[in-house]
């Protein structure tokens, strides 16, 4: 069998996810009740394996799950898989879960019974963390860009030109969760173009989650460090202590930036 706890029962299925709140700020956030997720487990009273599922901007682009807990738990394994495949814990639309499986356990044979007939593709991650901001950005803003914090006037301003992933992220924010985040984002703007952004998503307890990306047409001038590092600078003056760096194994670009800026 498979339960969905409500937001005050998440305290029973906590422990389970302590390994993976160490490098997982999305974990922290929504166990925490910054931040909207659900939490399913294998028995309401005394759980023994647990699934978190959660999304960065919108549901319709893919859920994230995390799994904790005993990876040998049949009967949960199989109510999740019907529950996943037949649609009655997640929407109709969505086209894809990223699991991450807590470290200190073997869920690889689990995540195949989940995902049956389909082969689970892997998508090798890694993970870096920062507790200090040392990069010196305002040196290296090229001309004609102007680094700025990504606040209400994003969300009110027609004029702005915003990719679809920042136009998604303020609207979040500042529409569907009405202020209530304390998440961070900055943005080097090109007159009125957003080039590059940065974000520091799922904050809570201090911790936070970074989202970074620069458009094609301005790669190659800094800009993804730069305003990284002005995110973090505001960050770590505003009562974060730590942020987490995570992105796919072979996507140099984006680690090399992480251990520019001293992740």
């Amino acid at each position: 069998m498979i339960y969905q706890l409500q937001p005050h029962e998440f305290v029973k299925a906590k422990s389970f996810f302590t390994p993976l709140m160490k490098f997982q700020a999305m974990c922290i956030s929504v166990l925490n009740h910054d931040y909207p997720g659900m939490v399913y487990v294998d028995d309401r009273d005394h759980p023994t394996s647990a699934c978190l599922l959660t999304w960065i901007t919108k549901k319709e682009y893919g859920l994230w799950g995390f799994l904790a807990g005993d990876p040998d738990n049949t009967a949960f394994l199989t109510s999740l898989h019907e529950g996943l495949f037949e649609k009655t814990i997640i929407e109709e639309n969505v086209p894809v879960i990223l699991f991450t499986p807590s470290p200190d356990q073997d869920w690889s044979e689990a995540i195949k019974s989940i995902c049956a007939p389909r082969a689970p593709i892997p998508f090798p991650r890694r993970h870096y963390s920062c507790q200090k901001h040392t990069f010196d950005w305002r040196s290296q803003v090229p001309e004609g860009i102007e680094i700025r914090k990504i606040d209400h006037s994003f969300y009110r301003n027609p004029n702005l030109i915003l990719h679809e992933e920042v136009q998604d992220t303020v609207e979040k924010w500042f529409g569907e969760m009405n202020g209530k985040t304390d998440d961070i984002g900055f943005a080097a703007m090109d007159g009125n173009t957003v080039a590059a952004w940065m974000t520091i998503d799922f904050i809570s307890n201090g911790v936070g989650d970074v989202g970074v990306h620069t458009l094609e047409s301005h790669r190659k001038r800094g800009l993804a460090a730069i305003t990284s590092a002005a995110a973090m600078e505001y960050a770590f003056e505003h009562g974060i202590n730590t942020i987490h760096w995570t992105c796919a194994a072979d996507n140099e670009g984006s680690f090399r930036t992480a251990e520019k800026l001293g992740y």
